[in-house]
């Protein structure tokens, strides 16, 4: 996914529905940090209604000793490939309607 690409939209109460208490929205955001937690993300920074989260790049020493074995050189290509990745990073906010909206990028 590219910078900014919308992760998903998806709403917990109809989009466009009457405004939800911050409290509500706050709940919302928890949930949903939660899930992100889950997968191998780590909370960056955090506000009532948005939280920035981001997952670290992985090294595979399975795939580097693979192309090592396979192509020799091969090792070299992965570490390059390895240092030109980047760490994910997700963006998410809460709609005052309840709306969760996220961004990716990485």
């Amino acid at each position: 996914m590219s910078n900014n690409e919308a992760l998903h939209s998806q709403a917990e109460r109809p989009s466009g529905g009457p405004e939800i208490a911050m409290s509500e929205r706050t709940r919302i955001l928890e949930r949903e940090i939660a899930k992100y937690v889950s997968q191998g993300y780590f909370l960056v920074s955090r506000t009532e209604i948005t939280a920035q989260l981001v997952r670290q790049k992985q090294f595979n020493f399975g795939w580097a000793l693979l192309w090592f074995l396979v192509f020799g050189v091969g090792l070299l290509v992965y570490i390059l490939y390895y240092l030109g990745k980047q760490d994910k990073r997700v963006y998410i906010e809460i709609e005052p309607d309840g709306a969760v909206h996220g961004w990716e990028s990485g």
